[in-house]
Formats: C-alpha cells, sequence, structure tokens
C-alpha cells in the first residue's frame, strides 16, 4: 500500500514505523513465533526458550477492531519466575525516575491500592511527541490488571486492555496480554501498524522477566 502513497508520505510513512515502535516499546525480532512442523516440536522448542531465555510466547495475534484505526493484539506466554512476583511487577505503580528509551516524561497523578493514573510524554523524530494518560486498576483476586486511556489529554487516539496473571508452577507463570491501540499516526497502512505492534511483545515478555525477578528478589 506504500507505493499508493506520494513519496513524502512514504517517506513519513516508514519513519512512522520507527516511532510507533518508540511508542509501543522497542521491537525485537519474532523469529521464535514462525510456524512449527508439529506439536511436539512446538511444545519441545516452547521449553527450550523457556529455559534458555526466561520467557515464551505462544501466540500472538494482531487483527481489526471493528473500530476505525483501532487494532485488536492478543498475546499469551509464560515467564519464568514465581506468579506472585509477575503480578506484583505488572501491578505496581512505574518508577517516575526510571528513563526508558525516548521517554521525556512520566507523571503519576494519583496512586491508590487498586490502581493509578499517569501522564506519558514520549519523544519521536518527524511527528509531534506522543502524549497520554493513563487509568489502571489491579483486581488481584482475578489476577487481571486493566488500563485506558483517559480522554482530554495527548494525541494517541486509544489505549486500553489488560494483563492477566495465572500460576503454572512455583517459578512458571501464564501471561495474556490484550490491546486495543490507535496510536494517532496518519499515512500508515495498517499492515505496517500490525507489523510494529506484533514485533514490540516480546520487548515487553522480556522487561516483564526483568522487573518480576527484581521484584522476587526485593
Amino acid at each position: 500500500m506504500i507505493n499508493q502513497l506520494s513519496l513524502p508520505r512514504a517517506i513519513r510513512a516508514l519513519f512512522a514505523v520507527y516511532i510507533i515502535s518508540l511508542v509501543f516499546a522497542s521491537p525485537l525480532p519474532a523469529a521464535d513465533l514462525r510456524d512449527r512442523p508439529s506439536d511436539e516440536a512446538e511444545a519441545a522448542d516452547s521449553e527450550l526458550q523457556l529455559q534458555r531465555q526466561g520467557w515464551v510466547i505462544d501466540s500472538l495475534e494482531v487483527q481489526g477492531a471493528n473500530l476505525p484505526g483501532v487494532r485488536h493484539l492478543v498475546a499469551s506466554g509464560r515467564i519464568a519466575a514465581p506468579p506472585e512476583s509477575v503480578w506484583e511487577a505488572i501491578a505496581s505503580p512505574p518508577n517516575p525516575d526510571e528513563k526508558w528509551p525516548n521517554l521525556k516524561e512520566m507523571v503519576l497523578e494519583r496512586v491508590s491500592r487498586d490502581g493509578y493514573i499517569a501522564r506519558y510524554t514520549m519523544a519521536v523524530p518527524i511527528y509531534a511527541d506522543r502524549r497520554y494518560r493513563l487509568r489502571t486498576s489491579a483486581d488481584p483476586s482475578r489476577r487481571r490488571f486493566t488500563f485506558e486511556m483517559l480522554p482530554g489529554y495527548g494525541n494517541v487516539h486509544q489505549i486500553r486492555g489488560y494483563w492477566d496473571v495465572a500460576p503454572l508452577g512455583e517459578s512458571d507463570t501464564r501471561v495474556t496480554y490484550v490491546l486495543d491501540v490507535d496510536p494517532g499516526v496518519k499515512f500508515v497502512p495498517e499492515p505496517i501498524i500490525d507489523w510494529v505492534i506484533r514485533n514490540a511483545v516480546p520487548h515487553s515478555f522480556e522487561y516483564l522477566l526483568d522487573l518480576s525477578r527484581a521484584h522476587s528478589h526485593s
């Protein structure tokens, strides 16, 4: 679809791939998500990857959400960490002093027992900074952590979703990540947005593993 755009728009679209990846986590190669020859080989490879790097993604799908511009992501995988540590890593308020790549500002507006509200500003080239405001809610009984963008602030059009945490063993945790997102970047074909969203998921699982290990040792 890029070849149907004018040259300036095509160049901007290519920049947008990089921009979206900065807003929703830097992409990592998704080679481990390739098709497997059999269920047995897939299971063996999944266990090997879990032992080797501490996380594995079993399923990942991106499709339309029946709303203009909104893409729907569902990812499920395992983290080699205690379920309680994974839950704490997901549900704990972010550290304002922690500087993510290209994060200009993160402001915690309110922290309560079951969630928080925070504003984010991400520095990106070519386009204006991406700004959004999130409200979160943690349900320990269901081990579900939901998040939703609040209106009236920023230029990202839509962010909402949840994390589910389920124990599989003492140091083996199933996590499911569901996201509806419209990053608000113009002139970018949906296949490119889907590619960026899909390839950002491994980075999220890797980061979650690091946070979970930090909580397990705290």
